[in-house]
Formats: C-alpha cells, structure tokens, sequence
C-alpha cells in the first residue's frame, strides 16, 4: 500500500508494483495520478507491505519524482507481476512516456517480521 497525502490533508493510500533496490522503493504511475499530483504538494510518502503469514514492514520518507521511464524499467516491473508474456503484450502497447518513477527513501521503518 502506497500512501500520501492530498493538500487537503487527506490521506490516500492504494495498492502499487514496487521494487526495492538500494535501500529505496520505486514505484512507477502516470503524470496525472492522484499520488503524483499529492507528491508535488507533499514530497512524503509511506509504503506498506504485507508478507500474508501476519508480518508486515512500513516505511516513510521522502521522495524523488524523476522525470523518465524506460520501456524497459516497464517491463521489468511488468515481468514481476504478471509474467513475461503479458507483460511484453502490455508494453509493447506504449505508455511508459507518459509515467514518472516515484523514488521513496525511506527515513523511518516498523516492522512486525
């Protein structure tokens, strides 16, 4: 579960595919997503990740929006979700141009585990 905050105050948190490389999440979304207009008002954001035995980590902090998403970074993300096969059908169709990579550093943690 991804989480940030609207200007309003309002907290709105979703399901997200992530990856975890180098201490830092990676979420990809679209230019116009609610997380990243909030993250443009609000540059904090917690990520909430259930193992499905009762274990769970969370993590807030601050993050980076950057600007380019590859086909490839796509279909990497894509892969770990859904396979190879659809998710070379899903990227072959575009997209990736209109996505920002959400880089959340993480500065806090809690853990269950």
């Amino acid at each position: 579960m991804f989480s940030t905050v609207s200007p309003e105050g309002r907290i709105h948190s979703v399901p997200v595919w992530y990856e975890f490389e180098g201490g830092s999440f990676r979420v990809l979304t679209g230019r116009r997503s609610v997380k990243h207009r909030n993250l443009q008002h609000n540059p904090r954001a917690s990520m909430c990740i259930d193992d499905g035995r009762f274990g769970y980590v969370s993590a807030e902090g601050a993050v980076q929006i950057e600007d380019r998403v590859t086909r490839d970074e796509r279909l990497a993300l894509h892969t770990r979700y859904r396979g190879p096969r659809d998710a070379a059908a899903v990227v072959s169709l575009g997209g990736h141009e209109a996505m920002v990579r959400i880089v959340l550093r993480p500065d806090h943690w809690i853990t269950s585990w």
